[in-house]
């Protein structure tokens, strides 16, 4: 098994070669001893494959998931071994929002996002969680979608007092003085109860937004002040739509595999396994929240 783990973590070392996200402050020290290295990489791997249990609700899970998905992988044991190698890391941008943006945040930036934040709340209530089921202004994340150096405001939230989870997704910029609604409308997995999610994407430094369900989805990026399809694809068993033209399924593997293999992904799940990880992402949007009433 010793043998097998190592072969594992070889396999990780070289998948770190690949940019991952950065570590905020405090997570990612899982032996303790206030040190990144490879022996934290290898409990995250242990976890990830069994040999060894952390529950969720315990802080050893929480400092070990450090790509914050709610569970343990081998995602989380290359993100830390990357770290304790010294690989430049990108992507801190998708994770860990509140640590990012302690500094460099303009008052009116603040301002206009924070009212908006308040507007969304008198919508469907403020972010709270029953029967693992987030609702309300549940998400709220700062993420540089076009890497500008201004990060846009991404929310999650519900669409009136009576909605049951977080149906609605907005994208905000913030340019001239003023506020911009890049997207408003149904999250991910088209605002269903079935499996919504705010899902991000990041290749290299390029970000995408992504929208639609699960047979049809679209991927949508920021640039030029303008928020764009990128690509749109229907997947049935008969058929493949790629930016709605007909193709073979080879060509819609490969253009889907360029969005969702050896990626940075983000996906916080509306519905989530247990109260511990709903109550991490809640902890995460107040957070957010309490930075931009600074």
């Amino acid at each position: 098994m010793k043998k097998t783990l190592s072969v594992l973590l070889t396999l990780v070392l070289l998948a770190a070669c690949f940019a991952v996200p950065a570590l905020a402050a405090g997570y990612g020290d899982v032996d303790g001893d206030s040190k990144l290295t490879a022996a934290d990489a290898r409990l995250a791997l242990r976890a990830a494959v069994g040999l060894t249990y952390y529950r969720r609700d315990s802080e050893q899970f929480s400092i070990a998931d450090v790509d914050r998905d709610g569970t343990l992988s081998a995602a989380d044991a290359r993100i830390l071994l990357r770290a304790a190698v010294g690989l430049p890391n990108v992507g801190a941008e998708i994770a860990y929002n509140a640590d990012r943006w302690q500094t460099g945040l303009g008052s009116g930036l603040r301002r206009a996002y924070a009212a908006e934040v308040n507007r969304l709340i008198g919508l469907g209530g403020k972010g709270s969680v029953k029967d693992n089921t987030l609702r309300g202004l549940s998400f709220v994340r700062l993420v540089d979608m076009d890497n500008n150096g201004t990060p846009e405001l991404l929310c999650a939230y519900s669409d009136s007092a009576s909605m049951y989870f977080s149906n609605k997704m907005a994208l905000y910029t913030y340019e001239n003085g003023r506020l911009r609604t890049l997207y408003d409308g149904e999250i991910c997995n088209q605002g269903s109860d079935f499996s919504p999610m705010m899902w991000l994407v990041q290749n290299g430094d390029t970000k995408y937004l992504a929208t639609g369900m699960v047979f049809y989805r679209s991927f949508l990026q920021l640039a030029n002040g303008k928020l764009t399809e990128t690509l749109f694809y229907v997947d049935t068993p008969d058929y493949y739509f790629v930016n709605e033209r007909l193709v073979p399924e080879s060509y819609y593997r490969e253009r889907y595999g360029y969005f969702t293999n050896g990626v940075i992904e983000s996906r916080t799940y509306i519905y989530q396994y247990d109260l511990s990880g709903a109550v991490r992402v809640l902890n995460e949007t107040d957070a957010v929240i309490a930075l931009l009433n600074r």
